[in-house]
C-alpha cells in the first residue's frame, strides 16, 4: 500500500495551499506551513537549481525538463539544470533528481523499495532529493513533487488538460515522503487509438505522468510460445486434437506465417502432451536468457474456445463446464502451467509467469494450488458488480482464486468512448471494487479502456490511476479536486452533476435494461449494441446539456472556461446521435415513405452474404422448405460455432439525412437458452473501413418458442462530422452464444420512414 506523510497533515496543508493559489487553480498536495522549508522560487526569483547524475538517461532528462517547465509556468522563472560533477552554486538550493552523489550518500532506505516507488526527502533547507526504486520510480518522484508542492494536475491529455496554478513562490517543507504503488501493474489499453494529427501521443504521455506502467506479461500468447511454422513438423504432439484429428495450424491462402491471420487464436495447445510442458519451459528459458532485462513471460491462452479433445485432456478436465458456460480446462491448463513454473524455478526463480483466467481457464483449479510465480489475471467487466447478485458471484469467484494463488491480477473491461457513445463513468463503483480487490491479494490490474479522442469520460481514468496507486484515497476528494481544478470552484458543481448523472445511469438505470439482463454472467458487456439507450429519455439529454452549459457560464475566463467548453463541445458532437438513439428506440408512430429492399429468400440468398470467425465451423445455407409466409428462408446451424457470432450480412449505400427501418423475422429450433438474436446496423467508408458511429441494434433472446418473431431497427443518417465518411450501412443479422441448434431468417425489409418527434 502506498505510504506518505500523515493524512491529517495532508488535509490541513491542502486547505493552506489552496488559499495561496489562484482560485481557478488545482488544490495542491500537502505542505506543513509550520515546518522549515526549502525555497525553490521566492518572489519570482529562482532559489534552487536541478542536479542530475552523470549517467542520467533520456527519460530522466525529459522528466527534469518537465519539472523546470512547470515551475516556470507556475512562478514565471526557470531553474538551471546541471549534471554532475557540477561546480557549487552558493546561495542556491539543489533539487537532486535521481541517484546523484548526494542522494547516494543519504540514508533513504531504498533497499526493498518497489521499483515504481520513490522517496522525496528534504534533509535540510538546502537539499531536496527525488529518488526512485528504478528510473521509472524517479520519474514518478518528479511528477509527485509537481503535484504535491507545485499544485500541478494532469487532468486529461493535451496542453488544455494541464492545470498549473500561478504563484510567485514555491517552497518545500523539510520532511520525507515515501510512496509505493498498491497495484504493481497498472495498465490501461487502447490509449492513443482515437487520437489524430497533432494530438497523437498525448494520451500515452498523460498516462505515464499519472504513473501508468505495465510490469507483467500475461496476454494471449500460446500461439507465439508454440509457433506453428517452427513446431508443427518437429513437435506435432503439442498441438490439439480437434474433431478426432491432430490440428496443425497453417497459414491462410496468400499468407506466409500462421500468426498473420486469426489462425493464431483459433486453437489451444494440448496441455497433456508428453514433454509439452518441458518444451515450453525450454523455449521460455531461452527467451529469458537472451533478454536478461525481461522479468516476465506470458502463458495467456489464445483467444478462442477450441480446446484439445485428446483422451488425456478430456479425462483430466472430466467434462466440467465453468460458471460462464464454457468447457472448463482449468485442471489440464493449470497443471501444465505449474509444470512450466517448476522447471523455470531452477534457473530463473524470479521470473513471473502471467496468464489469463479467461474462457475455459476462468475458474480456479479444484485440486491444485498455483506455483508462487504464476499470476492469473481474472477477466471480468466489474461495472457489472453494480448488480448485487453479480457482485456476490464475482466476489465469491475472486475469493476462490485467492485461495489458489499467491498473488492475483485483474483484467477489467472499462471500455470508453471508442466503444460506447455515452460517457461510461462509474468512479465510485470502481473505487469500491479496487479496495476489495486489494484486500483479496490483487496486486496487478489491466483494463481495456479505449478512451475517445476528446476524453468524454472526464475524470474516470484519472481517478482510476490515482486509485491504482493508492485505493485508500477518498474518491469524493479526488473527484472534487478534479472538477475544481478543471473549471474552477463556481463551475465545479455543474460539471460534477453532468458526470454524476452518467455514473447513476451506468450503475443503476442500466441494470434494468434488457441489454444488461441478457448479458447474464458473461465476462464483458455487449458493447456492439446501443440498446442500453433504452434507459435514457430526451429530458435526460436536455438536463445533460444544461449542466455543461452552466459549467461554461460559471467558469472563469481562461483555461477553466476553455475546459468547460471542451466537454460541452464533446457532448454536442454526440448529442444528435444520442438523441436519435433515444427517439428511435421504440417509436410510437412510423410512416413508410418508400420501400427499398424486400428479401423473401424464396429461391436463394438474394444478395446476402455471411460471416463467422476463422475457427468457427457453423453452416450457413438456404432452406427451400422452411419459410414464414412462403417456402424459402436463410438458415444457420450453430454446431461447431463455439458460441461465436454468426452473421448474415448485406450492405446498402448511405443517403444522408434520412430515416430508415430494417425488419427481419426469425425462428429457432434447438438453440441454447443463452443464445441472442439481433439485427445490427454498422457503418463503413468508401474504402471498406469501419466508421466509429453508434451501432444501431435490436436484440431478442429466451424463451425460444419455435414461433416466428420480428425484430426492427430504426436508424437515421446524419449529414456532418463522421457521417461525411459513411458510405455504406452494413446490416448484420446475428446469432450468437449458442453451440447448437438452428435459426432461420426470413422476410427482411428495408424502408425509408418518417417518425415524428
Amino acid at each position: 500500500m502506498a505510504r506518505s506523510t500523515s493524512r491529517h497533515r495532508q488535509r490541513l496543508a491542502l486547505l493552506t495551499t489552496a488559499a495561496m493559489l489562484s482560485w481557478c487553480a488545482p488544490i495542491a498536495y500537502p505542505q506543513d506551513a509550520a515546518a522549515t522549508t526549502v525555497a525553490v522560487v521566492e518572489a519570482g526569483q529562482a532559489r534552487a537549481r536541478v542536479v542530475l547524475p552523470a549517467d542520467a538517461g533520456s527519460a530522466l532528462r525529459e522528466a527534469a525538463t518537465t519539472l523546470v517547465e512547470v515551475i516556470r509556468r507556475r512562478c514565471g522563472v526557470g531553474l538551471e539544470v546541471v549534471t554532475e560533477p557540477a561546480a557549487p552554486a552558493p546561495g542556491l538550493a539543489a533539487l537532486h533528481c535521481g541517484r546523484t552523489s548526494v542522494a547516494a550518500a543519504a540514508d533513504l532506505g531504498l533497499a526493498g523499495l518497489d521499483p515504481d516507488g520513490f522517496v522525496i526527502a528534504v534533509p535540510d533547507a538546502r537539499t531536496v532529493l527525488l529518488v526512485g526504486g528504478s528510473d521509472a520510480g524517479t520519474e514518478y518522484a518528479i511528477y509527485d513533487f509537481l503535484e504535491r508542492y507545485a499544485g500541478l494536475r494532469w487532468l486529461f491529455p493535451g496542453a488544455l488538460g494541464e492545470a498549473v496554478p500561478q504563484s510567485p513562490d514555491l517552497r518545500v517543507p523539510v520532511t520525507t515522503v515515501r510512496s509505493e504503488p498498491a497495484f504493481q501493474h497498472r495498465l490501461l489499453s487502447g490509449l492513443g487509438k482515437a487520437e489524430e494529427g497533432e494530438h497523437r501521443g498525448e494520451q500515452t504521455l498523460w498516462a505515464r505522468r499519472n504513473r501508468m506502467r505495465g510490469r507483467v506479461q500475461f496476454h494471449h500468447n500460446l500461439w507465439r510460445l508454440f509457433l506453428p511454422e517452427e513446431l508443427t513438423a518437429t513437435h506435432p504432439e503439442v498441438f490439439p486434437v480437434l474433431d478426432g484429428e491432430r490440428f496443425l495450424p497453417a497459414p491462410a491462402a496468400g499468407k506466409t506465417t500462421a500468426q498473420d491471420v486469426h489462425a493464431q487464436v483459433s486453437w489451444q495447445p494440448c496441455f497433456t502432451a508428453p514433454g509439452g510442458a518441458e518444451l515450453a519451459a525450454d523455449i521460455i528459458r531461452d527467451h529469458l536468457t537472451q533478454h536478461p532485462e525481461v522479468t516476465s513471460y506470458s502463458l495467456g491462452i489464445n483467444d478462442c474456445n477450441r480446446y484439445c479433445t485428446c483422451p488425456a485432456c478430456m479425462a483430466l478436465d472430466a467434462g466440467r463446464v465453468n460458471s460462464i458456460g464454457v468447457r472448463d480446462i482449468s485442471a489440464s491448463y493449470y497443471t501444465w502451467c505449474n509444470a512450466i513454473a517448476a522447471s523455470l524455478a531452477k534457473d530463473h526463480p524470479d521470473a513471473w509467469l502471467g496468464l489469463l483466467a479467461y474462457n475455459g481457464a476462468y475458474s480456479p483449479p479444484e485440486a491444485l494450488r498455483l506455483a508462487p510465480r504464476l499470476v492469473p489475471f481474472i477477466t471480468y467487466d466489474r461495472m457489472k458488480w453494480s448488480d448485487p447478485e453479480l457482485a456476490r458471484l464475482g466476489k465469491a469467484h475472486t475469493e476462490a482464486w485467492a485461495a489458489k494463488a499467491a498473488v492475483l491480477g485483474w483484467y477489467d473491461y472499462i471500455y470508453g468512448g471508442q466503444f460506447y457513445l455515452m460517457p461510461r463513468v462509474y468512479t465510485r463503483a470502481m473505487a469500491d471494487y479496487l479496495r476489495y480487490g486489494y484486500a483479496q491479494g490483487v496486486r496487478h490490474y489491466y483494463a481495456e479502456a479505449y478512451p475517445s479522442g476528446d476524453w468524454h469520460e472526464g475524470p474516470k481514468l484519472y481517478v482510476a490511476l490515482k486509485l491504482l496507486w493508492d485505493p485508500a484515497q477518498d474518491v469524493e476528494a479526488l473527484l472534487r479536486d478534479w472538477y475544481q481544478s478543471a473549471v474552477g470552484p463556481a463551475a465545479a458543481p455543474a460539471l460534477a452533476r453532468y458526470f454524476d448523472f452518467w455514473e447513476d445511469f451506468w450503475t443503476r438505470r442500466v441494470l434494468a435494461t434488457g441489454w444488461f439482463r441478457n448479458n447474464g454472467n458473461r465476462q464483458y458487456l455487449d458493447f456492439s449494441s446501443s440498446a442500453y439507450a433504452e434507459a435514457l429519455s430526451l429530458s435526460d439529454l436536455d438536463a445533460c446539456a444544461k449542466a455543461l452549459e452552466e459549467a461554461v457560464r460559471l467558469a472563469p475566463a481562461g483555461p477553466c472556461q476553455e475546459r468547460a467548453q471542451y466537454f460541452l463541445a464533446g457532448w454536442q458532437r454526440r448529442q444528435t446521435e444520442i438523441r436519435s438513439l433515444v427517439r428511435l428506440r421504440r417509436p410510437e408512430r412510423v410512416t413508410v415513405i418508400k420501400p427499398l429492399l424486400a428479401s423473401a429468400f424464396d429461391r436463394d440468398f438474394d444478395g446476402w452474404g455471411f460471416w463467422q470467425r476463422d475457427y468457427s465451423k457453423a453452416t450457413f445455407a438456404h432452406d427451400p422448405a422452411v419459410g414464414r409466409s412462403a417456402p424459402g428462408a436463410l438458415v444457420v446451424d450453430a454446431a461447431a460455432s463455439q458460441r461465436t457470432p454468426l452473421c448474415f450480412t448485406r450492405s446498402v449505400p448511405v443517403e444522408p439525412g434520412k430515416t430508415y427501418r430494417i425488419s427481419a423475422w426469425w425462428r429457432s429450433a434447438g438453440i441454447e437458452d443463452t443464445a441472442a438474436i439481433s439485427i445490427q446496423v454498422k457503418w463503413k467508408d468508401a474504402a471498406g473501413a469501419w466508421v466509429s458511429l453508434a451501432t444501431m441494434a435490436s436484440h431478442d433472446g429466451a424463451p425460444f418458442t419455435g414461433e416466428w418473431k420480428r425484430l426492427d431497427v430504426h436508424y437515421e443518417t446524419g449529414t456532418d462530422g463522421l457521417w461525411e465518411r459513411a458510405d455504406t450501412a452494413m446490416f448484420l443479422l446475428t446469432v450468437e452464444q449458442t453451440a447448437a441448434g438452428k435459426v432461420w431468417l426470413d422476410d427482411v425489409t428495408l424502408d425509408e420512414v418518417a417518425i415524428p418527434e
